[in-house]
């Protein structure tokens, strides 16, 4: 019988990345992969039990709800991010810019909000375009 760290071993040297399986990392493909290896290689005259294999899938299924339950959260927050910051919008602000290197404090109207990789990023109409986070004053209209 195969132990797991050897079929773990053969996995390793067949990932597409050719990077060894951090111990902490282990997606549902990976999973997978390491189930049918172990099936693949299991004593015949020892087969897995079915409880064995029920439990697996098991896990399996678990892992699978555990991504798609974190992927639909992140797809909460950056709504929830969006949402946030364009209610900043037709607001006089103030924001730390990084932009060039060095911190400097812009102002100016929000006109636009886009989100840039999952972050809303706001247009300001003094031409700068800062992340929410760097907002560090928000005035209730522009007269201010």
């Amino acid at each position: 019988m195969i132990s797991t760290s050897s079929v773990i071993d053969v996995l390793n040297s067949t990932l597409p990345s050719g990077r060894p399986l951090p111990s902490d990392e282990v997606d549902k493909m990976t999973f997978l992969k390491l189930l049918v290896m172990q099936l693949k290689y299991q004593d015949p005259t020892d087969p897995m039990k079915s409880e064995q294999f029920l439990g697996q899938v098991a896990q399996f299924n678990e892992l699978e709800q555990q991504i798609n339950l974190n992927d639909s959260f992140d797809r909460f927050l950056g709504f929830q991010a969006l949402t946030q910051a364009s209610s900043l919008i037709g607001k006089e602000v103030q924001a730390i810019s990084t932009s060039l290197g060095g911190a400097a404090l812009v102002e100016g109207v929000v006109e636009e909000v886009i989100l840039l990789s999952g972050m809303p990023i706001l247009k300001l109409s003094s031409g700068a375009e800062v992340s929410i986070e760097a907002v560090v004053k928000v005035s209730s209209d522009s007269s201010e």
